[in-house]
């Protein structure tokens, strides 16, 4: 009995787990893919306000990539975009090492960027045609 017991605790625990990152029940969209890089959004995360909107996406990449002295293959970044202005902000960052945010986190950044133009044939020209045709 006690067996039983454990087994659906771990059950329950490494369901809560695995929501809680994302993965369960298909939570991230496959936004497309360019450039070694594909490109992932949470629509239950998606935001709008006016000619604004936001939302969670990961990135996952094919070589590793660095940012703050710190090597990682997936990052999972709430970005905010203006629809009318073809504009982009990132306004978090999460990064691990493996790919679909696997792995402990090894940075995090909460610092708001500028507004940035967006370039053709980019991650951000994706998730700016995903967001701003959901609008």
């Amino acid at each position: 009995m006690r067996k039983i017991i454990l087994m659906m605790l771990l059950v329950a625990l490494s369901s809560n787990a695995m929501a809680q990152n994302g993965r369960l029940f298909g939570m991230w969209e496959m936004v497309g893919e360019i450039n070694g890089i594909t490109v992932r959004a949470n629509p239950d995360t998606i935001e709008s306000e006016g000619d604004t909107v936001k939302f969670w996406s990961m990135v996952d990449y094919r070589t590793s990539q660095s940012y703050n002295r710190s090597e990682f293959m997936s990052a999972k970044l709430q970005v905010s975009f203006d629809c009318k202005n073809v504009k982009v902000r990132i306004l978090a960052g999460h990064y691990y090492p493996m790919n679909w945010g696997y792995g402990a986190q090894i940075n995090k950044d909460d610092i708001v960027s500028e507004w940035t133009s967006i370039f053709s044939k980019s991650k951000d020209e994706l998730l700016y045609n995903y967001a701003c045709g959901k609008k």
